[in-house]
């Protein structure tokens, strides 16, 4: 029997969605017992699982889906989806109007699961215990999809970086003085007791996969509770975390009961993002490598196991007479996986880089993308002994060339070329406004750091050295431009971010006649802001998955007001409803174009108030109140305080306080 045949078979014994009568807790084993006849494989898919859908997008079976969760809406393919609502309370309606031929939910989400199964819809249970589990299921996926090989390559290329990890740190393990490191999952807080994984959790199989050491504390679970004094116990050396902001764990954690272990006397609190280090997804071989990284990087940073090299090479078609080649390499470097844009010219050439300052005689330009996997390692090298490494990789020196850096990774780069009488243009950049997007005048620097969004400017025309400096202030005037046409936030404040803090543009003066200035009101000028701005936007929307249409949820999270803050921010007394029930109904109603439109109506009202741009608010304070008392299901005179965080826009509070009042009106005494 073919491995495809072997995987549909054991599809078919998976999916179900026949009876309503079995009783009891939903999990995999006991749906399994109801089969349904499966002939071929869906087509119509609503993912409820985060993982799956994370899956399906990494190999490339995105179009069979057609309903997601809100979690999902920023993957590959996921744009425009329909939403079902979250990963707790999904609408079964609203999934019924898909008319799926296939649900993908996990045991945790039981009574969804017998919803559908009533009304004769086929579910498939997935479920992540185990590393080994989780590649089970994206071979079934594969299989689901008619994926298979990608499957199987997606699980190749993750165990590759399972094997890096497993690697280092088995070399490190060879020197007598060292001992692996204490490390723990915090994944929430409860009263009196921390939350972490349970003994067989995935989790702890990251930790041994990093070559560290994880807990062990007798109780098994996806989550369980910890006292102070198995934590003091256990004293772990590394404590890792995602979702919670900072500030935040270092508070709980600095209470008497949680503050006598090394990671929190030592600040050894590291914050990753959620779809890593919460998943046996497209990237469960990514993240113990880089927890590896973070947790040894002094050492790593010392002993290597392969030498650095260049693996393979993408070449661009740029059509200027003075470039030699135009590539983007895949190299190792460190032992760690990395990209680089890198531009070799027939002669030598003058550019101005906003990282670097003026430089004649350059015979290279690049842009280099670190992975975070190892910042750890090149933080504990320095500045000067990484640029030395990363150009002798390309047969440069600092007096030839002329690089920019970036986390952002280079496969997202964004290209475009504009062109009008006789003058041509291109600009290459690279971005990510995830991490560390700001408000300049507002925002504070702490840090000093290389590019996020970065720039290379191509012209065929040769640059004064006034219409160089231009192009700088041009190419930055676009690139603002798109992060205000896409409503980027500051990561730190959730106001209207400018720029990233760290952004670079580095010009390369080409050959042709001689332009003396770029300005906004010249051709030149023009066109560099035209290929910039699209450039910019391109590298932002593959880099991020931030479109100017993205959804709602997306939107409060960015402004700091995400569902699970705005649950911790709600002050409810005497009502009948609890915090969740209250942001549940919330999420349902934001998955409804009308009061998603509600909601983005009040966002752009929000930042006109607060910069005093509209100063009368009379009529939005009538259409939240006839909001109210639509969703109420009788008339409102005065909307209910329920949420007054005094960090957040005065009209978002208020636009926040409709929906909630609106809920609570329609609610018994």
């Amino acid at each position: 029997m073919t491995i495809r045949r072997f995987l549909l078979s054991a599809l078919c014994l998976t999916l179900v969605g026949m009876a309503c009568a079995l009783p009891g807790r939903a999990n995999t084993a006991a749906l399994s017992e109801l089969p349904v006849s499966f002939t071929s494989p869906p087509r119509r898919v609503v993912s409820l699982y985060p993982t799956a859908t994370e899956v399906l997008a990494a190999i490339g079976a995105a179009n069979l889906v057609v309903g997601i969760s809100l979690h999902d809406t920023s993957l590959p393919g996921m744009e425009g989806k329909a939403l079902v609502g979250g990963f707790a309370a999904p609408d079964v309606e609203r999934i019924l109007a898909l008319k799926p031929d296939c649900v993908i939910a996990t045991p945790l989400q039981a009574e969804v699961v017998k919803k559908l199964r009533c009304h004769g819809v086929p579910v498939l249970l997935l479920d992540t215990p185990s590393i080994t589990a989780g590649e089970d299921n994206i071979r079934l996926l594969g299989a689901l999809a008619d994926k298979s090989s990608e499957a199987e390559k997606l699980i190749t290329d993750q165990r590759g970086l399972l094997q890096l990890a497993v690697d280092k740190s088995s070399q490190l393990a060879k020197n007598s003085d060292h001992s692996p490191r204490r490390a723990i999952r915090l994944m929430g807080f409860a009263e009196g007791k921390l939350l972490v994984p349970g003994d067989d959790s995935f989790q702890n199989e990251f930790i041994r996969t990093a070559g560290a050491k994880p807990p062990c504390f007798g109780q098994k679970g996806q989550v369980i509770a910890v006292s102070p004094k198995q934590w003091e116990d256990f004293a772990p050396e590394v404590v890792y975390y995602c979702g919670h902001d900072p500030k935040t764990v270092q508070q709980h954690l600095s209470a008497p009961e949680w503050n006598s272990v090394p990671a929190v006397q030592e600040g050894r609190l590291l914050s990753y993002p959620c779809d890593v280090i919460c998943r046996v997804g497209s990237q469960y071989g990514y993240f113990p490598l880089w927890l590896s990284a973070d947790i040894y990087g002094a050492e790593y940073s010392q002993k290597q196991i392969l030498p650095d090299a260049v693996l393979s090479r993408t070449r661009l078609d740029l059509s200027y007479p003075y470039l030699h080649t135009a590539e983007v390499l895949q190299a190792r470097l460190f032992d760690m996986p990395a990209r680089t844009l890198l531009l070799r010219f027939t002669a030598p050439l003058t550019v101005l880089s906003s990282l670097t300052g003026w430089a004649e005689g350059v015979t290279t330009v690049g842009n280099h993308s670190s992975p975070s996997l190892a910042w750890a390692i090149t933080h504990h090298l320095g500045l000067q002994k990484t640029t030395q490494r990363t150009l002798a990789l390309f047969g440069a020196t600092p007096e030839n060339s002329a690089f920019l850096h970036t986390g952002a990774d280079v496969i997202h780069m964004g290209v475009s070329e504009q062109a009008a009488e006789g003058l041509r243009v291109t600009v290459l950049a690279t971005a990510g406004v995830k991490g560390n997007a700001m408000r300049a005048s507002l925002d504070q620097g702490l840090f000093v750091e290389h590019g996020t969004i970065n720039q290379i400017v191509l012209t065929n025309r040769t640059l004064s050295p006034a219409a160089m400096t231009r192009c700088l202030i041009t190419a930055t005037e676009a690139k603002t431009a798109v992060l205000e046409d896409l409503d980027i936030r500051s990561s730190y404040t959730g106001v209207a971010a400018t720029g990233t803090g760290t952004d670079n543009v580095l010009v390369v003066s080409g050959h042709g006649p001689t332009a003396s200035m770029s300005g906004g009101h010249t051709k030149l000028g023009e066109l560099v802001a035209r290929a910039s701005y699209a450039a910019v936007r391109q590298a932002v929307e593959n880099s991020n998955r931030l479109f100017a249409n993205r959804d709602i949820f997306q939107r409060l999270t960015e402004r700091k007001a995400g569902l699970s803050r705005l649950e911790a921010l709600c002050s409810l007394r005497n009502h009948s409803i609890d915090r969740r029930k209250l942001c549940a109904a919330l999420e349902s109603l934001l998955c409804q174009s009308r009061y998603a439109g509600f909601m983005a109506q009040a966002l752009a009202l929000a930042d006109s108030h607060e910069r005093g741009l509209v100063q009368d608010t009379t009529t939005f304070d009538t259409l939240c109140l006839a909001i109210a008392s639509e969703l109420a299901g009788k008339p409102v005179s005065s909307l209910k305080p329920i949420f007054t965080e005094t960090t957040l826009p005065a009209i978002l509070l208020q636009a926040l306080n409709t929906l909630a009042t609106g809920v609570l009106g329609r609610q018994r005494p």
